[in-house]
C-alpha cells in the first residue's frame, strides 16, 4: 500500500525516507558549511547529489498518476535509499573531520 500516491516503496520505508530527508534538510540549513566548505571539485557533486536526495525524499509521498515522469523516476528508483544513506554517511564523515 503506497503512502499517498503511486509510490512503490513500502509505507514504513517511504515514511522513514521522508523523515530522514526532512531532518537532513534542516541539518543542512543549520550547518551549510558542511557542503560550502568543500573545494569546487567536491562541492558540485555533493550539491547535485544533495538536491536529488533531499528533493526526492521530500517528494516521495507525492507520486500520483498525473505526476511528471521525472518525479516518478526520482522517487521510484530501487537504489534511492542507498544513495540517501550514502549522502548521510558522507555528511557525517565531513562533520566529524571538519
Amino acid at each position: 500500500m503506497p503512502l499517498l500516491g503511486l509510490n512503490t516503496l513500502p509505507v514504513g520505508m517511504a515514511a522513514v525516507i521522508l523523515a530522514l530527508s526532512a531532518v537532513l534538510a534542516l541539518w543542512l540549513l543549520i550547518e551549510p558549511q558542511l557542503i560550502s566548505g568543500l573545494a569546487w571539485p567536491w562541492r558540485l557533486p555533493m550539491l547535485l547529489l544533495g538536491i536529488w536526495v533531499v528533493g526526492g525524499g521530500l517528494a516521495q509521498p507525492l507520486l500520483y498518476s498525473d505526476s511528471p515522469a521525472w518525479l516518478r523516476l526520482v522517487g521510484g528508483l530501487p537504489w534511492y535509499p542507498v544513495l540517501l544513506a550514502l549522502f548521510i554517511l558522507l555528511l557525517l564523515i565531513r562533520a566529524l573531520f571538519m
